[in-house]
């Protein structure tokens, strides 16, 4: 029955809500998993594009891939800034998943948040938008440098 409501969950922002918002015990599947990290980052997009509150739920999953599952996260991050439709979204991609990315994993993923930013002018500039205050100065440095610009640190 779960692949079943799956499935009508990647054509159905109402059945995704009712997945990820559910009963308590959807909470032991990995739901992120089961609808694939490219219905997840589209549906993440069509929320901060329109606002559909449908769609809601996508946000919620990125949020607690970004807490559990850093190298998840990075792609999941990586192909939300490739695919930002505009500034405007990138700015918010930057200011959400990305810098709550670098707050949680910075530590253990800074040389491929620095390798990012040197292959993709895109990466570097949602990198530009962060806010990351609260991280050790030397990392805070490296995140900086790879950015290309002053961070705002406060």
């Amino acid at each position: 029955m779960l692949d079943e409501a799956v499935a009508i969950a990647k054509f159905s922002s109402k059945m995704a809500t009712a997945l990820v918002d559910g009963p308590p015990c959807n909470r032991d599947f990995n739901l992120y998993a089961l609808l694939g990290r490219d219905y997840v980052v589209e549906s993440y997009l069509r929320y901060l594009v329109g606002g559909a509150d449908l769609d809601f739920w996508a946000w919620t999953l990125i949020h607690d891939l970004v807490e559990s599952d850093a190298d998840e996260a990075w792609l999941a991050v990586q192909q939300l800034i490739e695919r930002a439709p505009n500034e405007e979204i990138l700015g918010l991609v930057a200011a959400s998943p990305l810098e709550d990315f670098i707050m949680s994993h910075s530590a253990e993923s800074i040389d491929r948040i620095e390798a990012e930013a040197r292959r993709s002018g895109r990466f570097r500039e949602a990198l530009a938008g962060v806010w990351i205050m609260r991280l050790r100065p030397d990392l805070l440095d490296r995140i900086e440098a790879a950015a290309g610009t002053t961070l705002r640190r406060e």
